[in-house]
């Protein structure tokens, strides 16, 4: 990195005024050093100017659109004769692209340090690692990036801009992060949408209403149907008891609750002009319902019971699962290991292999506590956020009430806690609530971590070696 960034600053010239922005356009498949060193493109002032005036906010930070804005394409370093660069062009090509978005990340900072001016990583075959977004807010002054901000030229979700300017929308409402749910109205009539996007073929277009009720499911969860005769107001009840007055209109109804969709479909009042509620819906449903996701890989277990077996057959049984257990471990792709700050003898509880034989997960149990280590095909099949609250979901399979399970989902507070594994320091995003927690660190290497237990977890998650 240090050299890629030394032979940008040989080749940079940055005119007066500077850029906005310096756009380094990722290409990457591995074939070329200069891959390493993109071609950097300046953005101007007044190319942000020109797209606020002309209704092209969204071509703002593109190097290339539009092609009468285009940015300015500098001088592109020359790596050939680098050995440092080729030894770490070689280091990604085995096994270490997770390493990519850490170099480019590290290659953006410091060209921006010494250049004064933001440097950003914008992949042109795929995402590269902070957003674009991300990106603008830890580079830019606060005051640059609320202007921007005012002036709707920061980068967000569209597609919803398209549907209001395009479709027959009945209804919609505003999505954290960008896009709208809504209703709009199609020749097969209405259809309600969590996400309408034109960009999402035919799931972007929402699902038909036929009844009074239809839940789309998300997070935010959204409800809506079509309005029965008489009513002239629709209210929903979300998992935390509060009561939302839907939106109206057209003979069509809508609203978008404040969590996810954990806890089913939420009870629906409808009432008519003198407040009586003519139809209550859903009708009773099993408080028992599915509990979040599968495990992550874990599939295949250790079979046998020792209650199976007589008291001579004991020790003979146990020397078995033991051998098993250890003929297992032996083929895994990486360390067996136990945070320090759990108690107890780890045993092997499941694991899952592939058709070659490899092991790619393992999962240890002690008391109520139990590790899941494990390796994946692909980078980034494992975002921790999401499979903490996948993991803490599990946990909670003994609440009989769905909706209560959800208001514990909705109330988990997360924290970070910092731990180390094979050497290398992780950070684990966690889930808290009801005396139960889950932990989730993704490592180099496509490894990744996932922790549960009971109680209050620990400040600190050291995974030690351990043998079966």
């Amino acid at each position: 990195m240090t050299a890629a960034a030394a032979a940008y600053g040989r080749v940079l010239a940055l005119g007066t005024p500077p850029p906005v922005a310096l756009v380094l356009s990722i290409y990457w498949d591995g074939d070329a050093l200069y891959q390493l060193a993109p071609p950097p493109f300046a953005l101007p002032w007044d190319k942000l100017s020109w797209c606020e005036q002309h209704d092209q906010h969204a071509s703002a930070w593109s190097p290339f659109d539009p092609p009468e804005r285009a940015a300015d394409e500098l001088t592109m370093p020359d790596l050939d004769r680098d050995p440092a660069m080729q030894a770490l062009l070689e280091a990604l090509r085995v096994d270490r692209a997770d390493l990519l978005e850490v170099y480019f990340e590290a290659l953006a900072r410091r060209l921006t340090r010494a250049l004064g001016v933001p440097v950003l990583v914008e992949g042109i075959d795929a995402s590269h690692g902070m957003s674009l977004l991300e990106q603008l807010r830890d580079r830019l002054t606060a005051a640059q990036f609320a202007d921007l901000g005012r002036r709707d030229l920061l980068p967000r979700d569209r597609s919803g801009d398209i549907v209001l300017r395009e479709w027959d929308v009945l209804l919609h409402a505003a999505l954290p992060g960008g896009g709208i749910a809504g209703i709009h109205q199609t020749d097969a009539g209405p259809r309600l949408g969590r996400r309408l996007s034109p960009l999402l073929g035919t799931a972007g277009k929402g699902a038909p209403l036929e009844g009074p009720l239809r839940d789309v499911g998300g997070n935010p969860q959204v409800v809506g149907g079509l309005v029965p005769a008489g009513v002239v107001c629709v209210e929903v009840t979300d998992v935390f008891d509060e009561v939302h007055v839907a939106q109206l209109e057209g003979g069509v109804w809508m609203c978008v609750l404040p969590h996810g969709d954990h806890g089913g479909e939420p009870p629906v009042r409808f009432l008519d002009s003198k407040g009586s509620c003519v139809l209550s819906l859903p009708g009773p449903v099993s408080a028992t319902a599915e509990i979040g996701d599968e495990p992550l890989l874990t599939t295949l277990y250790l079979t046998g019971d020792p209650d199976d077996h007589g008291a001579a057959e004991s020790e003979q049984w146990e020397a078995e699962r033991l051998e098993e257990a250890r003929a297992v471990v032996r083929t895994a792709r990486f360390e067996l290991a136990w945070p320090a700050a759990l108690r107890g003898t780890p045993k092997l509880s499941s694991w899952r292999d592939r058709e070659d034989g490899s092991i790619t997960s393992l999962s240890l149990r002690a008391g109520s506590a139990e590790v899941e280590l494990g390796v994946t095909k692909y980078r980034d099949e494992v975002e921790p956020a999401r499979s903490a609250s996948e993991a803490f979901q599990r946990l909670l399979h003994d609440v009989e009430s769905r909706r209560e399970r959800a208001r514990l989902i909705e109330t988990a507070a997360e924290s970070r806690i910092p731990g180390r594994w094979e050497g290398r320091d992780l950070e684990f995003t966690c889930r808290v609530g009801a005396g139960r927690w889950a932990a989730v660190a993704v490592a180099e290497r496509r490894r990744y971590v996932v922790i549960t237990g009971a109680g209050t977890p620990p400040d600190r998650l050291d995974l030690e070696p351990v043998r079966l």
